[in-house]
């Protein structure tokens, strides 16, 4: 017995190591996000900072496919980190994390949606929230969706499909999103939902329960956590609850007794 709780508390250390080894890999993503994005943002207010971050992605990174995994195969589910994203570019899913990332370093609220076509997720998008506005950002074709005048349009607005047609004039207009782009009719916001809980089993069986107790419509506006857009954090914080875990298990095993 005394070497099977010498086992449980070693795997304990272990994670506590694994843990810790994670979360410093996060503070290091951090700096060198934040390293890299300073220049374009200093000085600059939250939807200036905004704008700038946009034009950084569409400039810096990418937009393809990105088959990094995160730390090691086994985890490639949670896919590239946000810095992973920045060097490698990603598709709409992948840079709308980045940004979300960025955004927060820099005091901004960000969160993904997703866009659904027939019931499933083809695409996804970013509502950003500033000091004056809610501005909703498409991270593949990074452009925002504004009136001639500049205002953010709404989602809900968006949801119609003739405002949204001239939200995509409007940033040709502006020279955001290039005349000669065909972008998708199956990527208008007429159904956008938080969290695409049809992306596992257990999401969806999850989502049927929710629909159940509390309804469809607010099961669709649960807010995304944000510790699912930072795959360190989170394999750090899920390390940590493992070695609590084994500790308590350690506690509960008995102890050899003591000869006399």
């Amino acid at each position: 017995m005394r070497c099977c709780r010498a086992v449980v508390a070693g795997a304990a250390c272990l994670m506590v190591a694994f843990s810790c080894y994670c979360l410093r890999a996060w503070h290091r993503d951090t700096l060198e996000i934040r390293r890299r994005l300073a220049p374009f943002v200093a000085g600059r207010t939250k939807a200036s900072i905004l704008d700038a971050s946009v034009r950084y992605m569409r400039e810096q990174v990418r937009a393809v496919p990105n088959d990094e995994y995160f730390l090691v195969p086994a985890l490639s589910f949670l896919r590239p980190s946000a810095l992973q994203v920045l060097d490698d570019g990603g598709d709409c899913s992948h840079q709308a994390r980045a940004l979300v990332v960025i955004l927060r370093q820099f005091g901004i609220e960000a969160s993904k949606r997703a866009v659904f076509h027939h019931g499933s997720a083809v695409h996804t998008v970013l509502v950003v929230t500033t000091d004056s506005e809610e501005v909703v950002i498409d991270p593949l074709f990074h452009f925002a969706h504004r009136y001639p005048d500049g205002r953010a349009i709404p989602l809900e607005r968006l949801r119609d499909p003739l405002v949204f047609s001239q939200s995509l004039e409007w940033a040709r207009d502006r020279g955001d999103l290039d005349r000669s782009t065909s972008y998708p009719r199956q990527y208008f916001l007429d159904d956008v939902r938080t969290i695409d809980w049809n992306r596992t089993r257990i999401l969806h069986a999850a989502y049927q329960l929710l629909t159940q107790t509390i309804g469809a419509a607010a099961a669709n506006r649960i807010t995304r956590p944000y510790i699912l857009e930072e795959p360190w954090l989170m394999v750090s914080l899920l390390g940590g609850l493992a070695s609590a875990a084994l500790l308590l298990l350690q506690r509960q095993l008995p102890r050899t007794p003591r000869l006399a």
